[in-house]
């Protein structure tokens, strides 16, 4: 078994999350679910499914937009960063979105953000 395999308690807490709208907890589901060998938990393993990651990233993106929208400056990074990233086939990826969402976020005071710019320069 994998040394970094998660615990089905943690897989729990992941899965709860989940259903919470919990962003992170989304995308780390969407990845656990799009792995071609299957994501490793102790004592449970996940059998890939691409189109449970796709809808999981798919409500991510929406839970990432909705914070953002409201002035969450973390949501506001964390959406330039899945426009930089690019997780999954189903987000676009754009450096310009990025680095616009990110100038946003540390207006917003998020000064994560102003770390991140500094790296595209």
């Amino acid at each position: 078994m994998n040394a970094l395999a998660k615990t089905e308690e943690e897989f729990l807490l992941l899965e709860r999350l989940s259903s919470e709208g919990d962003p992170l907890a989304l995308l780390d589901l969407s990845v656990s679910n799009s792995s071609v060998e299957g994501f490793p938990f102790k004592g449970k393993q996940i059998t890939p499914n691409l189109e449970k990651s796709e809808e999981l990233t798919i409500k991510a993106k929406n839970r990432i937009i909705e914070l953002a929208n409201i002035g969450d400056a973390k949501a506001i990074r964390m959406l330039a960063i899945t426009y930089l990233n690019n997780w999954h086939p189903v987000l676009e990826k754009s450096i310009e979105k990025s680095e616009e969402w990110l100038l946003l976020a540390y207006k917003e005071k998020c000064y994560f953000a102003a770390n991140d710019v500094a790296t595209f320069y």
